[in-house]
């Protein structure tokens, strides 16, 4: 991990290219991180009249809208006659220049060629605090449908359809192709393919898997055994990770970043992609499931294709998943995320990725 700092950060290719998940590896320190969730809080209802200013001057003529507070942003509606944008602006002391605001741009051009550009929110105009604005923002067209995190939990068991066309909407992203793998190049250009930071997949899968796998045994979420356990099976997939097809990877869909059509079940929009890679399509696979209880994966694959994956296809989903435990784990230890009392904690995710690849292998 990089030299853990207090100050705003330079995210170029050389700082993406010491992350793995930008909100495990980020080298801010850890009660900077853990005081975002209150500055975001802060900054969605104080940036309103900011924004209000900033909004007139460019030509939207309504009112500004608190939407939604996220891990780096806040999120804010606009309006400009009766067509509706909104606004996804930086937390001060994160970024020197955020320019993971691009990915939106730049994903909803590498997807046209494919047919799927619909699936991302067209991007309006993107500013810096070096342009004279007062923080960093993005404003994109408005995502039709709604939030499926807001639809509750238990609408993905009475419908499974809404699993289905998830596994659908990840597919459609999976039809562009990239190069290298890992975290986005911030540099990437509309007119050429995506681009990962690291030139291979194995490289970026062991990439701070040490460190990481070290933090869930300090904490005491893994013992000595269940560590050794883990060292073990990374060691015996490693040949699996050769040669895999090398695809777009949202690598953060969870249900609060898709939005639906709650009549037909289709999604409408496929939110926030700064946490885009170049990677296997299993890995994102994975992640989609790491935010699911295990009993919805098979309606996942049937929407994506194949229904029933090979035994290799299983033991990699696995893999990725326990990947991804662990990564997840740290990303909570360092925020102070709370587990809820109505949910399985979340370290326990290691077991079951350790189980279900200890299973397969």
């Amino acid at each position: 991990m990089a030299q853990i700092s207090d100050q705003p950060l330079v995210l170029g290719r050389a700082e993406r290219r010491d992350i793995f998940f930008l909100k495990s590896d980020i080298a801010l320190a850890d009660p900077l991180l853990r005081s975002l969730k209150r500055l975001a809080e802060a900054e969605l209802q104080g940036r309103v009249p900011r924004l209000r200013e900033l909004a007139a001057q460019l030509g939207f003529d309504g009112p500004v809208t608190p939407l939604a507070a996220g891990s780096f942003h806040v999120v804010h509606g606009l309006r400009r006659g009766e067509e509706k944008f909104v606004v996804r602006s930086t937390l001060p002391g994160v970024f020197t220049e955020d320019r993971a605001l691009r990915f939106e741009g730049l994903v909803r051009s590498w997807m046209a060629p494919v047919g799927h550009a619909a699936l991302v929110p067209r991007t309006e105009r993107v500013q810096f605090q070096g342009d004279g604005v007062p923080f960093d923002f993005a404003i994109l067209g408005f995502a039709e449908g709604a939030v499926l995190r807001d639809l509750g939990d238990a609408v993905l068991d009475a419908q499974p359809n809404y699993l289905r066309t998830l596994g659908a909407a990840l597919h459609a992203i999976h039809d562009v192709e990239g190069h290298g793998a890992g975290l986005l190049d911030c540099k990437g250009k509309a007119e050429q393919p995506p681009t990962g930071v690291h030139d291979d997949w194995r490289a970026y899968q062991a990439l701070l898997f040490e460190p990481h796998l070290r933090t869930c045994r300090d904490a005491g979420f893994v013992d000595a055994a269940m560590s050794d356990r883990i060292v073990r099976l990374f060691e015996t997939m490693q040949p699996a990770l050769r040669n895999r097809p090398l695809r777009l990877l949202h690598g953060d869909l969870g249900p609060h970043n898709i939005c639906v059509d709650p009549v037909t079940q289709k999604v409408t929009a496929v939110l926030d992609w700064e946490d885009a890679l170049i990677g296997d399509p299993l890995f994102d696979v994975a992640m989609v499931s790491s935010f699911q209880p295990a009993r919805r994966l098979p309606a996942i694959l049937e929407g994506y294709g194949p229904p029933r994956p090979t035994h290799e296809q299983q033991a990699l989903i696995a893999f990725y998943f326990l990947r991804i435990a662990l990564a997840k784990t740290v990303h909570r230890l360092r925020f102070g995320i709370v587990d809820r009392p109505d949910r399985t904690p979340g370290h326990h995710r290691i077991t079951r990725g350790v189980d279900e690849l200890s299973r397969l292998i």
